[in-house]
């Protein structure tokens, strides 16, 4: 219900236990995550559409992107959102023998993602079943094993964040933001 999400603390609190609290940590924190997703669009685009040419472009227009070229220049907390959401996505994607495991990991981090920025909650309800439809087409003979282990994760980790929003005590940023504020 603060001003500062709880990936951004947590992982922010570590970040400057190793490098400090200057201005340049707190960027370079950011921009950690910008190149995490740029790294993420590479992986998620190569799971995609399996050819290296295509996720090159993927990584480029990622990093030309307002998420990785502005916002990772910013110590803030939207930052991370991006790189959370590619990663499980690429994550979610996997194939192999440990597809499941990479799928339940994919599931915490779009989980983070939405943790990170609120707005992602909404992109998430649109995303994840549009990704689960290429999912399918994919690969039809692992995709409900994949899609358990990645909605498991995904749905026991927002269950905090979804009671918290309907009772709206984590609303106070919003509120404070809000056209539709009462001051």
């Amino acid at each position: 219900g603060g001003h500062a999400t709880p990936p951004m603390l947590y992982l922010g609190a570590a970040w400057t236990k190793v490098f400090g609290t200057s201005i340049s940590s707190y960027r370079s924190f950011s921009a950690f995550f910008g190149v995490l997703f740029v790294f993420g669009s590479y992986l998620f685009s190569l799971r995609i559409w399996r050819s290296k040419d295509a996720a090159w472009l993927s990584a480029l227009c990622a990093a030309l992107s307002p998420w990785a070229f502005q916002f990772s220049r910013i110590a803030w907390d939207p930052a991370l959102a991006p790189a959370f959401l590619a990663l499980g996505f690429a994550f979610f994607f996997t194939m192999g023998p440990h597809a499941l495991r990479w799928a339940a990991l994919g599931g915490l981090m779009a989980s983070a993602s939405a943790y990170a920025y609120p707005p992602i909650r909404v992109q998430l309800m649109l995303v994840v079943p549009a990704a689960f439809i290429v999912a399918r087409f994919i690969d039809r003979k692992q995709f409900r094993g994949r899609a358990a282990a990645f909605l498991l994760p995904l749905v026991f980790t927002l269950l905090p964040l979804i009671v918290l929003t309907f009772r709206g005590d984590n609303q106070r940023r919003f509120k404070v933001l809000s056209v539709f504020n009462e001051n």
